[in-house]
């Protein structure tokens, strides 16, 4: 892997920059706080994003600054990539927005989380890193930040051995002894419960040849009594048969003793009533002849009678108007000549109205009125004679209305009789029909008098077949019941013993799993697991060990690695502790460990790309002007393709193929190519 352009945008002390990276060996330089190791920083971000408790987002964004950018171009097998990551401030915090990946020219446009895993991909680092908040891998081998040097020293050989098996992907064998323990132990629990559910298969396998013993004994008992039933249902239905004919003959007595005795009663009662349409006859008597000729003539003489009626009922009406009509004149004239002759002066002609005048025409109007009255007197006679004409026609009226009463009663007992000789006459041939039945009918049950006997002595020996019947019929039941019961018991025990002998191969299976689990399986991976260990000890210690002999050339001191990867430092033939080092041993045994570390990774771990880069981050704390020269023998003889070493060492500068100077103006830093 090679670098070969960064571009920060609103980075910590980075305002707009961009910075191209040489091949070979370059150096980082700069005051302290004047921006180097945020560069390291910053090419991290890009290739992983944002880490949980190494890389935060408010650490990396410019203060007073809403977004910020970075974008790092790199080689990898001679093809290039450039990667891009956004970070923005809101009210929830410092965040990773959308970023991009360029490759062959193509951009894609991705999420925080995928980008990293693309570049996982890209890099050859494992996926499993994508979910992980650390990255040891890169940690330990590509950048180290100065702080964190010597952390590997210090910690205890368990915390180690942890760090170098995810460094050297190992800690793969120990999850998978793990697991393999695990399920191991989940076997052998299996085991126990198998063992308990196969308990007693041999005791279950008799019992159930028991039941199959006993099922044939029942079955040859069955098959008896079921020729047994059969023989009792064909004498029942045959007595069924015979018993059904006589009960169809037996009704039929009945039916016949029942209707003659209905036609009896019948008899007698139709020969009551022969003999009371002859009382009635008699009752009644003759009737004369043409009586609705007669009651035709008598109605059209009520009507003439009744328009004669309404004739002299209007000449009455007429006369009492006439009378009433002269009386008016009566009295108009009588008011007229009483006030004429009150009169003094004639109102038309204002001239006096003398006596004689008034007495000429009260003599007129008295004349008058003497007709009036002498028409009203002959009116009132002709009146008079006029209602008692009306009296008589009206009493004349009603005798017709009697007689024709009288004629229609007459008429209605004609119907009458005329309609009894009709029901007598039904009667009788009614009465001769039911003497017929009757006589048919005594021939009849005369001749099945034996019918009933015949019935009976059936009907007893029907019942004793049905009771033979239902007695087989329950012992079969009882029988079927019982086979029943034994076959689901029986196929219960063979299910039982289907799943017992299923658990027994099983746990047969399972444990020779669980066997060659823990006594060859495991066994292995440890001792892959030691092969990779050793074979990585022996290259870690290898080249530690003459790191630390290049850089301290003393040769009261030396270092080797112990089997928990741990520094064991001789001085002057005794063992000694890391602490009693003076600043610059520390910071040598460090260095030789991280270039080892960086080595040995891309040896052992083959899809790593990021092999040939290295990058130190004030590697030389404490070191003499002997160690420096030292420093730069190491690095040519490890063969890097690219180096970047951050310092303020002037003197590695002569050592290093170009300089990078880093330089803080204001409040925003520059870098400055030498």
């Amino acid at each position: 892997m090679i670098l070969k352009k960064i571009e920060l945008n609103n980075i910590r002390s980075y305002s707009e920059e961009k910075i191209i990276f040489p091949k070979g060996a370059f150096m980082l330089s700069g005051d302290i706080g004047s921006g180097k190791s945020t560069i390291l920083l910053a090419i991290e971000f890009a290739l992983f994003g944002l880490l949980r408790g190494e890389i935060a987002g408010n650490s990396l964004l410019r203060h007073g600054c809403d977004r910020g950018f970075v974008s790092l171009e790199f080689e990898i097998n001679n093809k290039s990539y450039r990667i891009g990551r956004f970070l923005k401030r809101s009210s929830q915090g410092i965040s990773q927005d959308t970023g991009f990946i360029i490759s062959e020219g193509l951009q894609e446009d991705l999420s925080a989380s995928e980008l990293k895993a693309r570049i996982l991909t890209i890099i050859g680092y494992p996926q499993s890193l994508a979910t992980k908040g650390k990255n040891s891998l890169y940690r330990y081998t590509v950048y180290t930040p100065q702080e964190e040097m010597r952390k590997i020293l210090l910690d205890s050989p368990e915390e180690r051995l942890e760090v170098l098996r995810r460094i050297f992907l190992i800690d793969k064998y120990k999850i998978v002894q793990e697991n393999a323990k695990t399920y191991s132990r989940i076997l052998r629990e299996r085991c126990k419960f198998l063992e308990g559910t196969i308990k007693g298969l041999e005791e279950k396998k008799k019992l159930l040849k028991e039941k199959e013993s006993g099922f044939e004994v029942l079955a040859s008992k069955i098959s008896t009594t079921e020729i047994s039933l059969r023989e009792a249902i064909k004498l029942s239905d045959e007595s069924r048969k015979i018993l059904e004919t006589l009960t169809k003959k037996v009704e039929e007595l009945r039916d016949a003793t029942r209707i003659q005795e209905s036609e009896k009663s019948n008899t007698t009662i139709q020969k009551a009533s022969l003999e009371r349409c002859n009382k009635r006859i008699t009752e009644i008597g003759t009737i004369p002849e043409k009586i609705k000729e007669k009651l035709e003539l008598l109605k059209k003489q009520e009507s003439e009678e009744a328009k004669k009626i309404e004739k002299i009922n209007y000449s009455i009406i007429e006369m009492s108007k006439n009378k009433a009509s002269m009386q008016t004149k009566t009295e108009s004239i009588n008011e007229l000549s009483a006030r004429i002759n009150s009169l003094e002066v004639c109102p038309v002609c204002m001239q006096k109205v003398d006596h004689e005048h008034k007495q000429s025409y009260k003599t007129e109007q008295e004349i008058k009125t003497t007709k009036i009255k002498e028409e009203l007197e002959r009116i009132t006679i002709e009146e008079e004679k006029t209602k008692e004409l009306l009296a008589s026609e009206r009493k004349t009226i009603e005798n017709t209305r009697i007689e024709i009463s009288n004629t229609r009663l007459l008429l209605l007992k004609n119907e009458e009789r005329t309609r009894i000789i009709t029901e007598k006459e039904i009667i009788m041939k009614n009465l001769l029909v039911s003497e017929t039945k009757i006589n048919n009918l005594t021939k009849i049950i005369d001749e099945n008098k034996g019918i009933i006997g015949d019935f009976d002595k059936e009907k007893k020996t029907f019942d004793e077949y049905m009771r033979a019947e239902r007695e087989i019929l329950a012992s079969a039941t009882s029988l079927r019941r019982e086979a029943e019961i034994s076959r689901e018991t029986i196929t219960l025990l063979k299910k039982e013993v289907t799943i017992m002998e299923q658990a027994s191969k099983k746990l047969e299976k399972i444990s020779t799993l669980a066997s060659w689990l823990s006594e060859h399986f495991i066994k292995k991976v440890s001792s892959i697991e030691k092969q990779v260990l050793s074979k990585v000890y022996h290259s870690l210690n290898e080249i530690f060990t003459s790191t630390f002999t290049t850089l301290v050339s003393d040769g009261t001191l030396s270092v080797r690695l112990d089997d928990s990867f741990s520094p064991v430092i001789i001085q002057n033939g005794y063992e000694t502790s890391y602490e009693s080092l003076s600043g610059g041993e520390r910071t040598a045994c460090a260095l030789a460990y991280r270039i080892a570390l960086n080595k040995v990774v891309g040896e052992v771990v083959g899809s790593l790309r990021t092999g040939g880069l290295l990058i130190l981050d004030e590697p030389t704390d404490g070191f003499s002007e002997e160690q420096l020269d030292s420093l730069r023998d190491v690095l040519n003889n490890m063969n890097f393709v690219q180096i970047c070493i951050v310092s303020h060492e002037q003197k590695i500068e002569g050592f290093v193929e170009k300089v990078l100077r880093v330089v803080k103006e204001g409040h925003s830093s520059k870098v400055n190519e030498i």
